[in-house]
């Protein structure tokens, strides 16, 4: 049986996750990482998705979670209290392009997407 998301009255159905792919990103720098973070996301009720980081965002494992934008603070509280470092990125349709959002908290991942 697959484990739902839990259902949230102002997102509605979590399949949201999968078509909208202008949602945020979080990036890892190991696919432990990102395991261990969804594992601790969804311990939290946040509803979250691992799918594959765009190449435009190249840095990390490859693995990424994407979340709704209502529950990008409450991710970084979550992912912040332990020792999983994490990258944010938000979808500018503007220049069609992703940008972080957060500083970088691992080497590399501090240029801006342009």
């Amino acid at each position: 049986m697959e484990e739902q998301c839990p259902l949230s009255e102002s997102y509605g159905d979590p399949k949201t996750l999968w078509r909208h792919k202008d949602y945020p990103l979080i990036t890892f720098l190991s696919p432990q990482e990102a395991m261990a973070a969804e594992d601790r996301l969804k311990a939290e009720t946040i509803c979250c998705l691992v799918v594959p980081t765009p190449r435009e965002l190249g840095e990390g494992c490859g693995l990424s979670i994407r979340i709704f934008p209502g529950d990008v603070e409450r991710c970084r509280s979550v992912l912040g209290k332990g020792s999983i470092k994490a990258q944010f990125f938000t979808w500018n349709g503007q220049t069609a392009h992703w940008r972080e959002i957060f500083e970088a908290p691992f080497a590399g991942a501090e240029k801006m997407l342009e």
